[in-house]
């Protein structure tokens, strides 16, 4: 089986290897939203192991899926604003979830109640 873009890009993150990110990322600008056979996705990868930098370069402005992301990385204020500007009913459903179920998937209670009560109970 041979190795994935994708996942070339997570190996360079987990190390702090931005010039190698860099190199990656500039072949596709994309490649950071890319989840590989797991479900790991890049942008993750350099969020949970606390290198916000890397964060804002893996993400892409114009992804479609950028609200969603907001939420499963726990941004209260770019989800709240996405919220007003209805931008998760522009964005559609999340790989079968809605902002919610992505925020509460990645552990973030408060902001998967402040968007569906319905969550508190979960």
């Amino acid at each position: 089986m041979e190795i994935q873009p994708v996942d070339h890009l997570v190996a360079a993150v987990l190390s702090g290897d931005r010039g190698r990110a860099e190199v990656l990322i500039g072949r596709d600008p994309h490649l950071g939203h890319s989840r590989n056979m797991f479900g790991v996705s890049p942008i993750h990868a350099a969020h949970f192991t606390g290198r916000p930098r890397l964060v804002a370069m893996l993400r892409h402005p114009d992804h479609v899926d950028d609200f969603y992301l907001s939420a499963e990385l726990g941004e209260l204020e770019a989800v709240e604003a996405g919220a007003d500007t209805g931008a998760a009913a522009a964005s559609g459903p999340h790989r079968g979830e809605t902002p919610a179920a992505s925020a509460l998937s990645q552990g973030h209670l408060v902001l998967a109640s402040d968007l569906d009560p319905e969550c508190r109970d979960a």
